[in-house]
């Protein structure tokens, strides 16, 4: 009787869980803890951005699987750290990561707003850990393993 060693599908699952790296950008405290638990919950490792201008100099020296981006910060706001770091993308020839708007308006045209800065989603605050698990796991489920 022979043994399979194959992964199983949950095995492989936790195996794209570890290599992915998630750099969260966001201005407020309150909304900091409250990603980090979700985050640290879901078993991502990630690195925290306090503003835009931190966000662009982590993303140039650091690779990330995915982008949390507060949209209002002082400073660099997050549509515009969000167009930097898809030109640091273009001059480095690196893959186009998925970066997902996080923000309290949910007004007519801001999801628009939104990809038409560069991002590829958008989630409105508060939103809630299923919400949020969701979209990484959208996001991240075609994460190379090579």
């Amino acid at each position: 009787m022979a043994i399979s060693m194959t992964k199983s599908s949950t095995t492989i699952k936790e195996s794209l869980l570890e290599m992915a790296k998630i750099l969260l950008v966001e201005d407020e405290q309150s909304n900091i803890l409250v990603a980090k638990a979700w985050l640290d919950e879901f078993g991502y490792d990630y690195d925290i951005a306090h503003d835009g201008v931190e966000a662009v100099e982590k993303y140039r020296t650091n690779n990330y699987s995915l982008v949390l981006m507060d949209v209002h910060m002082n400073g660099l706001s997050g549509y515009e750290a969000t167009q930097q770091i898809r030109q640091i993308e273009k001059d480095m020839s690196r893959a186009e990561v998925p970066v997902i708007a996080m923000t309290a308006l949910t007004l007519i045209g801001d999801q628009e707003k939104c990809i038409s800065n560069g991002m590829n989603d958008y989630i409105s605050k508060p939103f809630s850990n299923i919400e949020l698990r969701a979209k990484l796991s959208h996001y991240l489920k075609n994460l190379k393993t090579t």
